[in-house]
């Protein structure tokens, strides 16, 4: 998937949606103030700048992930398409937002709160990089050696940048 049709995607589905919640807020002010007020034009104005926040916010982390694959493929000599690499890296990138907190909070409470749980997550992590290269058509070999690559990326960077504490949870009262 070509990238500037990827944002472009993704820009119009923000767009839509602010568009909509903004139409609805506007309509029902207007009601309530009895108002003739023409606010589509404002209401448009306001969605196309407000979808430009999460757009470039979630397409810094895809090329994030594109950039760091593609680091990979480089290093290890790797015979992995751009296509396939960019598929792989929008794949992490939902997963990362989605699954793998799951997975810690689970090593979290198996194991404990210390840094074996991202070693649990990483196990699930390199498991579904792993599947995704497969159904993108990796060779094995090349497959192995880019998810490993990627979850040891990531993992480093959890070492490197470790969350803080939610200080919702010292508060004593």
């Amino acid at each position: 998937m070509n990238l500037l049709v990827m944002t472009l995607s993704i820009y119009l589905l923000f767009l839509i949606v602010f568009f909509i919640f903004m139409y609805r807020g506007e309509k029902k002010e207007a009601a309530e103030k009895n108002t003739n007020e023409k606010f589509l034009l404002s209401t448009v104005i306001g969605a196309l700048v407000l979808s430009l926040i999460p757009t470039a916010v979630i397409m810094g982390i895809i090329l994030f992930a594109t950039g760091s694959a593609n680091v990979l493929v480089s290093f290890f000599e790797l015979e992995i398409g751009f296509n396939q690499i960019v598929i792989m890296s929008v794949c992490m990138v939902v997963y990362s937002f989605t699954f793998d907190n799951i997975f810690v909070a689970v090593g979290r409470h198996l194991i404990g709160d210390n840094f074996f749980k991202f070693i649990f997550a990483s196990l699930f992590r390199f498991l579904f990089i792993y599947i995704v290269g497969i159904l993108c058509s990796i060779g094995s070999s090349d497959n192995f050696k880019l998810s490993l690559g990627l979850t040891l990326f990531f993992l480093l960077l959890e070492c490197i940048f470790p969350k803080k504490p939610d200080r919702t949870q010292n508060i004593e009262s």
